[in-house]
């Protein structure tokens, strides 16, 4: 089977996040499995066609650099995308194209190859929920980006995610129904790098943020309750690894998540330890040394953070309506507190501060069996038999039609 999955970031160029390391899993699982794989993205920089991994293959498209309205460079980065895909196609005929839903590169989708959409976020969540001061239980109608992205999941039709919480919000907008199909996760024990944690971070018992800082991640809210966990338990320190993305106001204002992080902490911002953004060798270790791991988002997408805590038998607090109740039980594998709750996420610290050290690993294990279920050959099952599904349902219309 040939697969040609059209993104709007890949980790060959310097936008790569989430959906980039999603892309590389199942791109090297497919690969392993004897299947050709072609990743088209959009690239700030290149525009030519590379020879990434053996087996898979990237194609490069410059983004649309001219000053035009935002709609519409969403709409000609599609078009260049889905150009790049015909003339890949006249090369190598393929089975299947799955879209990102970022961006809206489906705009164009092509529509003589079986195709899916697979949802990265909800994109006026994505838009608004930046927001310190956006209430995240009333958000505003789509606007015309927004309803773009919308257009191009409906149009293609088929749509899966990782998430029941952005799967509801996205059959809402589009009147399609999403399957939910979790995405596969890795663990690279071998390539563990100590050194930032034995120079950081050894023998302090820390509470670690590792996703992006900004108010969609929940960064606000852990601000908020250092005091209270501080002031109840003398040894806790709180770490931040992830980029620093600003904590922003709807009139315009905004502030740095560190500045306003410390600003929060008051008197114990000198247990506040901020570490940038840190090279996967080297978080690894700085997740297993962690006492717990602290994910107050507002929204997430089967965030590979949480997973990989969970796997490392790490106890996660998370947030209801936000994708993590589809992780952790509450008390059981885990806490989860409800959005923007800071003396929640504080209460949530002080229950596992009150287990015994054989609860805490029991619970930490109740984790680690749960993440056992993203384990890339069952979620290669999952998507050969979703893609065999599209294939077999285009061959009907095909037959219905002549």
């Amino acid at each position: 089977m040939h697969i040609i999955y059209v993104t709007s970031e890949f980790v060959t160029e310097e936008n790569g996040g989430g959906l980039a390391s999603y892309l590389v899993n199942i791109a090297r699982i497919f690969r392993d499995h004897g299947h050709e794989v072609t990743i088209v993205t959009l690239s700030d920089q290149n525009d030519d066609g590379i020879e990434w991994e053996n087996g898979i293959r990237v194609e490069r498209v410059r983004k649309e650099h001219r000053k035009l309205v935002v709609p519409l460079v969403r709409i000609l980065d599609s078009r260049h995308l889905n150009n790049r895909v015909k003339s890949v196609l006249k090369q190598h005929p393929a089975d299947v194209i799955q879209y990102a839903s970022f961006l809206a590169v489906g705009f164009c989708h092509v529509k003589s190859v079986p195709a899916c959409v697979r949802i990265s976020s909800d994109p006026v969540a994505w838009r608004v929920l930046k927001y310190i001061d956006q209430d995240p239980r009333k958000l505003p109608s789509p606007c015309l980006t927004d309803r773009i992205e919308y257009a191009a999941e409906k149009n293609i039709g088929n749509i899966f995610g990782p998430s029941r919480a952005c799967g509801e919000i996205i059959e809402g907008h589009t009147g399609r129904a999403v399957r939910v199909i979790e995405s596969p996760f890795y663990l690279q024990e071998e390539s563990y790098d100590r050194s930032l944690y034995d120079n950081r971070l050894a023998g302090k018992k820390y509470y670690l943020s590792h996703s992006s800082q900004s108010c969609i991640k929940g960064t606000h809210v852990i601000a908020k309750a250092i005091p209270a966990i501080a002031k109840s338990d003398p040894d806790a320190y709180f770490a931040f690894a992830g980029t620093d993305h600003g904590i922003f106001y709807r009139d315009g204002r905004n502030v740095s998540a560190q500045d306003y992080i410390l600003e929060q902490a008051g008197e114990y911002r000198d247990r506040v330890i901020f570490l940038g953004t840190v090279p996967r060798n080297q978080l690894y270790p700085v997740i297993e040394g962690a006492y717990a791991c602290l994910m107050p988002s507002r929204l997430d997408n089967m965030p590979n953070t949480c997973i990989e805590a969970m796997a490392m038998g790490k106890i996660v607090i998370g947030t209801r309506g936000a994708s993590y109740g589809q992780l952790i039980e509450d008390g059981v594998s885990g806490y989860l507190i409800d959005i923007d709750d800071a003396a929640g996420l504080a209460a949530a610290c002080q229950k596992i501060n009150a287990l015994t050290e054989v609860q805490r690993r029991q619970m930490g294990t109740r984790a680690a069996e749960t993440a056992e279920r993203f384990a890339p050959e069952k979620i290669y099952d999952q998507m050969i038999a979703y893609y065999q599904e599209l294939i077999a349902e285009s061959g009907r219309r095909f037959f219905q039609e002549i």
